[in-house]
Order: C-alpha cells, then structure tokens, then sequence
C-alpha cells in the first residue's frame, strides 16, 4: 500500500506545473470548471495567507497549512456557531493525505472556556473508515463547521478554539500535525423577550 501511494505522489507530482501561484482553488470534490477558477480567484478566503489574516492560518507543516475562521466574532448563547475549516496546499506539488468519512473524526478541535478550562469534545471521535485523496498544488479543500454542536458553550465570556488534523509526512513515512491559528470568539447572554406591558 506504502509503495502505491509513493508511486502515486511521484505521479501526481508531474501535475503541479499546471497550479496558480496568485490564488488558491477551492476544490469542492466535483470537478474543476472555469467559473469555479473565476469565483476561486475572486475569493477573499483564496488569498494567500499574509493577505488574507482573518484565516487565522497556522504554521506550514509538511507543505500543508490550516486555516480557523467562524462566521462573525460574538454570538449570543444558544446561537448556532458557524465555522469554517481550510486545508491548503502551499508546497508547489501535489500532496496525499487521508479522509476520515465524518468532519468530526478529520479535524480535532481543541476549545477552551472563559475560564480557561480545557472542555470535552461531545463528538464521535473513534476510528472510522478513511480512504487516501489527493490534494493538487495551490489548492485547499473548504469544511463547516457547528461548534456548538460538539461543545457546550453556555457560560457566557471568552473561547479560544484551535483546530489540527493528521498529514503525512514526506515520503509517507508516519504522521505529522497542521494546526490552524488561535481563534477567539465571545458568547454573550440572549436578550429576553417580554410581554408586559410598559410600566406607566
């Protein structure tokens, strides 16, 4: 298995001539069309890092880099909390790496309350089914994400999440961690609605 997925980055590696240097493609899994390139290309999230730093983009490790954004900065509590995740290709070739089949197992999110206490991850984070992809140079994949969904968030204040996932290394030989950068995000308290009557 080792040696067919090295044949197929030596391979795939003969491709990486055809990448953008200017942007990176958002490739969504369903084939790569001109208007896909042009909206890639207009995208604010498609810039490169250093001009894109509402990415929150963590350190480049084994020629992938990690990108924590979520939909504003507060959210009031029991507000759904919408995030995005960026895997990117930043190495000028074509890279292997591995899909759990569930976002919850692909990318571990590491969050910690106003009081700085490390919370437990309510997702199913066991081992599942996973198959080898492939990402092309100057390329990311885009994933959402429901934080509220796998955290209780319900203490009102302060939450710094960091999100990582598993990349091969070079040549295939084990496994080193991406990371994304520190995201802060602000739980408020709900306003109340009433319907009394104004007091005279």
């Amino acid at each position: 298995m080792r040696t067919f997925l090295l044949g197929a980055v030596i391979w795939l590696c003969g491709w990486a001539g055809m990448a953008q240097t200017n942007f990176f493609y958002t490739d969504d899994g369903l084939g790569k069309t001109s208007d896909k390139v042009e909206a890639s290309r207009r995208s604010h999230e498609s810039l490169p890092a250093n001009l894109f730093r509402e990415g929150n983009w963590g350190p480049i490790v084994e020629g992938f880099q990690l990108s924590l954004r979520f939909s504003k900065q507060s959210y009031t509590n029991g507000e759904p909390v919408h995030g995005a995740i960026l895997l990117r290709n930043v190495s000028g070739s074509n890279l292997v790496f591995q899909i759990v089949f569930a976002l919850d197992r692909d990318f571990r999110l590491t969050v910690f309350d106003p009081e700085h206490r490390q919370l437990p991850d309510r997702a199913d984070l066991s081992v599942g089914a996973v198959r080898t992809a492939y990402i092309w140079a100057d390329t990311q994949h885009k994933f959402d994400l429901r934080l509220d969904k796998r955290f209780d968030l319900t203490e009102l204040g302060t939450y710094t999440i960091v999100a990582k996932r598993r990349v091969p290394k070079a040549g295939l030989l084990g496994m080193s961690e991406v990371v994304s950068g520190i995201v802060r995000i602000q739980i408020t308290r709900s306003p109340v609605s009433t319907n009394e009557p104004p007091h005279e």
